[in-house]
């Protein structure tokens, strides 16, 4: 079956025109794959049934299955997606903003004020990167998500909250960062396809949305001039090369921090937007005083933020921060200047880490064959 998922709403019109009907029938179909997040043709009840019964016959609305849902005590729901392909790809929703973000925007322009829900989308099955601490990188890259299964992820996490389709997802507060599994900017033209997706046809407005990179400086650079409304954030994690390379792996053997740097500074010069840099604690390894320091330096007069996130733990061989580490990180970055928050981990109850669902689902199945 092909995925309606990917598809403008051009397309879409010339479908419906294929398949015998009027041209605003297209019209109707992508307003129920996008703005009410449908996940079947019987719940588009404006359709004809003759029309429902000849798109079933060949396509889907969305190619992914969902092959668990894991709900956790603070709201936090995670899932883990099956594609076709057998590949399982992870996303999940936060009820409420867990870390800084602008305001909400509606496709209309309009600022939109309150507490946004957050979906985290992921843009590769797996991730070449390979971090120490990272559950998604200890598993390698099986391959690169389309524009399509990357949007599909914002559909599904809104219908299953919702418990189906919803009015407008317009009229939603709703955040996207592009924060799971993958790196974006070694998927670049898929992140690119998927961010007119959610701008042109969900009706998310793109400083709504968040692209987060470990840092590759030409695709940072580049990012500036194609998507200079969506917000970036930079995986830094440890303020000198020697610490970085033993925390984030090919990234740090291919790009130094100054190299990174340089590229934000460039970054900040076309776009004059605010940078985030997130920066996981890791007990005794970067959350000491000295790194905090060490980091105000090399971030010293850049227009940023820096979000810190207490170590979410996985199989690695890493541990959270010591009771009032994180705070004390905090003061130390707040007192050298740098304005920074501390982003306090949901769902670790459902193996809210990214990469943990799908290595157990995967588990699982691997045990069932």
């Amino acid at each position: 079956m092909k995925p309606l998922v990917g598809l403008r709403t051009p397309a879409l019109t010339d479908l419906a025109q294929r398949l015998g009907a009027e041209p605003f029938r297209g019209r109707q179909i992508a307003r129920w794959v996008y703005r009410r997040a449908a996940g079947t043709f019987d719940q588009m009840t404006d359709l004809p049934k003759p029309l429902r019964k000849q798109l079933a016959a060949e396509y889907t609305p969305r190619s992914s299955q969902v092959a668990h849902r894991a709900e956790a005590a603070d709201g936090a729901v995670k899932l883990a997606l099956r594609l076709p392909d057998k590949a399982l790809v992870e996303c999940v929703h936060m009820p409420s903003l867990l870390c800084e973000a602008p305001t909400r925007t509606s496709g209309r322009g309009e600022a939109r004020g309150g507490k946004a829900a957050t979906i985290c989308v992921s843009t590769q099955v797996g991730c070449p990167v390979g971090c120490g601490f990272c559950a998604t990188g200890a598993a390698g890259l099986a391959r690169n998500l389309t524009a399509g299964e990357i949007v599909e992820q914002v559909l599904t996490a809104v219908a299953e909250t919702a418990g189906g389709p919803v009015a407008d997802l317009r009229e939603q507060s709703l955040n996207v960062v592009y924060m799971g599994m993958g790196e974006p900017f070694l998927n670049y033209q898929a992140t690119l396809e998927s961010l007119a997706l959610l701008r042109e046809e969900v009706g998310i407005g793109a400083r709504a949305v968040t692209v987060s990179t470990v840092g590759v400086p030409d695709r940072i650079r580049q990012f500036a001039r194609d998507q200079p409304q969506v917000n970036l954030a930079v995986s830094v994690q440890a303020p000198t090369d020697e610490l970085r390379r033993q925390l984030v792996g090919r990234a740090a053997q291919d790009w130094t921090v100054s190299e990174v740097l340089e590229a934000v500074r460039d970054y900040l010069t076309a776009t004059n937007r605010r940078v985030s840099f997130e920066y996981v604690l890791l007990r005794g390894v970067n959350d000491a005083d000295k790194e905090a320091q060490a980091l105000a330096e090399v971030l010293h007069g850049l227009l940023c933020h820096v979000n810190l996130i207490p170590y979410n733990s996985t199989d690695a061989a890493f541990k959270p921060p010591a009771p009032g580490r994180a705070e004390a990180f905090r003061r130390a970055l707040e007192s050298a200047g740098v304005a920074t928050t501390i982003r306090h981990s949901r769902g670790q109850d459902i193996a809210a880490a990214c990469g943990q669902l799908r290595a157990r689902q995967a588990g699982q199945a691997d045990r069932r064959a």
